[in-house]
């Protein structure tokens, strides 16, 4: 995440290709544009720090990255996670916000820790 932020600050949201909201100090998201798509954004990172997780931060977060992706025209977001079970809460913030599994790459990260796709249609 360190790079992207790094990418984006010394060339700019608009020629990185990075956006970022912060909820300084509580939480952060990362996203952009998927290259050679029409209206697809992927959502790189959504961290929210563990003392103030599921007080609805993350969510907001969410709902408002969203909403900016909308305002750039873009008409889905993609999202990348692991199968395992140390996710299995990752999975179920998206699932609760209308987040689709889209595809699965078995075995991706290590033999039996899949990669996950999930999207919503904006």
């Amino acid at each position: 995440a360190v790079e992207l932020i790094e990418e984006a600050c010394k060339r700019g949201e608009k020629a990185s290709g990075y956006h970022f909201l912060f909820v300084d100090p509580l939480a952060y998201a990362c996203y952009g544009p998927i290259a050679c798509t029409r209206a697809s954004y992927d959502l790189y990172w959504i961290v929210t720090g563990i003392e103030y997780q599921n007080r609805g931060i993350g969510g907001n977060l969410l709902a408002e990255v969203e909403q900016q992706i909308a305002k750039l025209g873009g008409q889905r977001i993609y999202i990348e996670t692991s199968g395992s079970d140390l996710y299995a809460l990752t999975r179920e913030f998206y699932q609760r916000r209308g987040y689709s599994l889209a595809a699965e790459f078995p075995g991706f990260y290590d033999e039996g820790d899949d990669k996950l796709v999930y999207v919503k249609l904006l």
